[in-house]
């Protein structure tokens, strides 16, 4: 968003509340309560976190920008005769920018400004369960591209979180932007390789869910039919083909708690006993997916890896050796010709 910022004329907003931009400088207003309630309303504690997140996005823009924050003092405000609006606020900054004389008053009678509780920050932080199987035909893999019941998946979830959050406090959204503790919701589909960075992307970044949405989820993460993996095109309906998919594992919560509940299941830093709730939950989930017939469950159960967001892109670039390795559990010496994206068929 703010690497495409363009030019701005005096007294326009710069997609957030009273931020403007003229030049290379960017006026950014710090309302106090009061005033933010009278203009805004809503939480004034969101209102201070996506702030810090919307001015970080700037900073890491790479884009030279001056970035100056004014104070909003109303006294001061009402001098300049301008209109009580945010329109006429993001004027009287930009000119108190862009006068130092001025804008060093403002901040000495200003004080101590407020910032954001970050610890109270609500984030989303994603794990996948991967797992690697051979699907024979696109029949089968319509088995893939259900949704399982809600209830089922929020089971699931329950058990889960009951191994995988103990000793952390419970979620609970305290607004929009702010919670406290973790919560999980479980995808009640599997995604493609093709899909899962994106999603993961989706739902970790700040402008994304919410802490009421996540709340609403109830445990399950319901997955768009887009994200599941699809045939390909090249292959007949009735060829066999192995396929890697992701089932994905949500932890909403504030961001340090909710960093730290994906860090401990991703690089297996539970005790034995929950790790092994842990697989057994996955293994119990992912096993709704196939068919009664299925005959290389147990091959394909076998092959559960976790794979955290931040690991995803390495994740990939491994896939096709490493779908290769695994082939031999179901098939034992490989019988297998590689194709176009990754995707393994098997030379009967």
């Amino acid at each position: 968003m703010t690497g495409q910022l363009m030019r701005f004329t005096e007294g326009e907003n710069v997609a957030f509340p009273g931020c403007a931009r003229e030049g290379n400088l960017l006026a950014t207003l710090l309302y106090f309560p009061e005033d933010y309630a009278r203009h805004f309303g809503g939480d004034y504690e969101d209102y201070l976190i996506e702030r810090h997140f919307f001015l970080r996005d700037v900073y890491g823009s790479g884009e030279p920008v001056r970035v100056v924050t004014v104070p909003f003092l109303r006294e001061e405000f009402l001098k300049s005769g301008l209109p009580d609006t945010p329109e006429g606020h993001v004027t009287w900054a930009l000119r108190a920018a862009k006068n130092p004389e001025k804008l060093l008053k403002l901040r000495e009678k200003a004080g101590a400004l407020p910032g954001p509780q970050l610890e109270e920050a609500f984030a989303c932080r994603v794990v996948f369960a991967a797992f690697t199987l051979p699907v024979r035909g696109a029949a089968e893999l319509a088995y893939l591209r259900r949704n399982l019941r809600a209830k089922f998946v929020r089971q699931a979830a329950k058990r889960l979180g009951e191994a995988c959050l103990s000793g952390l406090p419970p979620f609970r959204a305290l607004s929009r932007r702010r919670a406290s503790g973790v919560g999980l919701a479980v995808g009640d589909a599997p995604v493609s390789a093709e899909a899962a960075g994106d999603l993961a992307f989706v739902l970790e970044d700040e402008r994304g869910v919410e802490a009421p949405g996540f709340a609403s989820m109830n445990g399950v993460l319901r997955v768009d039919g887009e994200d599941t993996p699809v045939w390909p095109e090249e292959f007949g309906p009735d060829e066999e083909l192995v396929f890697t998919v992701f089932l994905p594992l949500v932890f909403g919560g504030d961001i340090t708690t909710a960093t730290l509940a994906a860090f401990r299941v991703a690089e297996g830093r539970l005790n034995k006993e929950k790790r092994t709730v842990l697989e057994q939950e996955l293994k119990g989930v992912f096993l709704g997916f196939l068919p009664g017939d299925y005959p290389y469950y147990r091959a394909a159960l076998s092959t559960l890896t976790l794979v955290p967001s931040w690991k995803i892109p390495e994740f990939l670039e491994e896939l096709q050796a490493r779908t290769a390795r695994l082939t031999a559990r179901f098939y034992g010496p490989p019988g297998l010709s590689v194709v176009g994206n990754g995707y393994l068929r098997r030379v009967k």
